[in-house]
């Protein structure tokens, strides 16, 4: 493939911005590439003016006195050490081509960034993206075992092209794509083996909330995380077994989906992947339920129901409700959370029915109606008018009537109000009640300024976020509408 057309747009784009790093790098690599003295000169000149933490620099000036060479292709710089042959880079430049098809495949949007990949005689192969704009892939590269470096390429280049913001689960993903390419040289699998290596673990187990926290994401090797190797080697073989789990129910194509999903600044991990399947027996929750029938421990329903209230779906009620139903043998301390989880997880559903334009049941309206009526004997007066509130208005969704839609909003407004008390929904009594002013056509400054200051009071849940700010812009909107 020819570079020049690349050339002549980096000298359009160098024009508008000389000191954008990607660029400079780009133009070095290239000018190397071309031979072309003056071009690499003139970028290792500006590149020594900038943060440079990945040694470009060093690189450059390697390159200038011949211990490394380099090559392009299409899609990649490849760096090598001067004494390799041509036969041992032309074999791995086939093995990049063909690992790359296979992730490309997976994830056609993958190489958003200049990938430069160089091979040196080291002891581990790691991805480098602290630079914006640049994937730095070091493979580490040995000549008396050249089988082992095909799965090395295979794991690092499955992080960039499946970027995670999960550190457990971006491993587990590198993990198990290198093991599918490469099972025989691989540092983990099959997935039997993996389960049996966790099952046999005697320390103790990092819960699942804990692995999809943001606990490991500063570190590398899991190294700081974690009192000992063997831990250090859980925490591996979890992140594997997860995605294993994964591709199990979904095929290879769930890991884009997983990763997509989690692009979103919002999303949250646990509730995310479990929207997407079940977690492995060997990984537990925090805490396991009374009911062997129970599927999630309650929190994590919570998650699974905001993420639901975000998308207009039912996941939560899907996975949940049918076994949750079933338990009757309910503590006291936990009888009114797990009335408000079941009479919550239908509403999910009914909505998500309103959503997609289908018509809700008089069996779910009426279990609603069910559960709202417990929760007042059990001396819960706000709780049971939120739900009210919340049927009330799907009520007035598909009310005809003017007038008995007037009756409705009354109820609703009444029960929103009385909601917001409650130290079990008061947060979503908050949303709910800012939404449904918002989106009144009546008294629209009133309801504006209604709705902000409902909105203040949960602007600082992370578990809410997601659905606080679509709403502060509306209301940013009306009130620049009616100035």
């Amino acid at each position: 493939m020819t570079i020049a057309p690349t050339l002549d747009q980096l000298k359009i784009e160098l024009a508008r911005d000389p000191y954008r790093f990607d660029l400079v790098i780009q133009q070095l690599l290239h000018s190397s590439v071309t031979g072309c003295g003056k071009t690499q000169q003139q970028a290792l000149n500006i590149l020594k003016r900038l943060p440079d933490p990945l040694q470009f620099a060093v690189m450059a000036e390697q390159l200038q006195t011949g211990q490394q060479q380099i090559m392009f292709f299409e899609r990649y710089y490849l760096l090598a050490p001067a004494q390799m042959g041509s036969n041992a880079i032309s074999l791995i430049c086939k093995q990049i081509d063909h690992i790359l098809d296979f992730l490309l495949q997976l994830e056609p949007a993958g190489l958003k960034e200049l990938l430069v990949i160089q091979l040196m005689p080291g002891i581990f192969s790691f991805l480098d993206q602290r630079l914006s704009g640049v994937s730095y892939v070091q493979i580490e590269y040995h000549p008396h075992s050249p089988e082992l470096v095909p799965a090395r390429i295979a794991h690092e280049l499955a992080h960039v092209v499946f970027p995670c913001k999960n550190r457990v689960l971006s491993e587990g993903i590198a993990l198990y794509l290198e093991w599918s390419l490469y099972p025989a040289v691989a540092l983990l699998g099959p997935p039997e083996q993996v389960r049996q290596q966790l099952a046999y673990y005697s320390g103790t187990k990092p819960k699942l909330e804990l692995l999809m926290s943001a606990h490991f994401d500063q570190d590398v090797l899991f190294k700081q995380t974690t009192s000992s190797t063997a831990e250090q080697q859980f925490i591996y073989q979890a992140g594997f077994l997860l995605i294993a789990t994964l591709v199990a129910t979904n095929t290879v194509a769930g890991i884009a989906t997983l990763v997509r999903l989690l692009a979103d600044p919002a999303a949250e991990v646990l509730p995310t992947y479990l929207s997407l399947t079940s977690p492995p027996k060997e990984l537990a929750l925090s805490v396991q339920s009374n009911a062997a029938t129970v599927l999630q421990e309650l929190a994590d329903i919570e998650l699974l129901i905001c993420q639901d209230r975000l998308n207009n779906t039912s996941v939560a009620y899907q996975r949940c409700y049918a076994e949750l139903s079933k338990v009757t043998a309910v503590p006291s301390e936990t009888a009114i959370q797990h009335l408000l989880l079941l009479a919550r997880l239908l509403l999910s559903k009914m909505y998500s029915d309103f959503h997609h334009q289908r018509m809700i049941e008089e069996f779910d309206s009426g279990q609603v109606k069910q559960y709202s009526a417990q929760l007042q004997q059990l001396g819960c007066p706000a709780e049971s008018a939120y739900l009210n509130a919340r049927l009330a208005l799907l009520y007035a969704f598909y009310c005809e009537d003017f007038l008995q839609q007037a009756h409705w909003f009354e109820q609703v407004v009444n029960g929103y109000e009385a909601g917001l008390a409650s130290p079990w929904v008061g947060n979503e009594a908050h949303l709910d009640y800012a939404s449904f002013c918002l989106h009144t056509p009546v008294n629209i400054e009133q309801n504006r300024q209604r709705a902000a200051h409902l909105l203040s009071s949960v602007k600082l849940s992370s578990r809410f976020q997601a659905e606080v700010q679509p709403l502060l812009q509306r209301c940013q909107s009306l009130r620049e509408a009616t100035v």
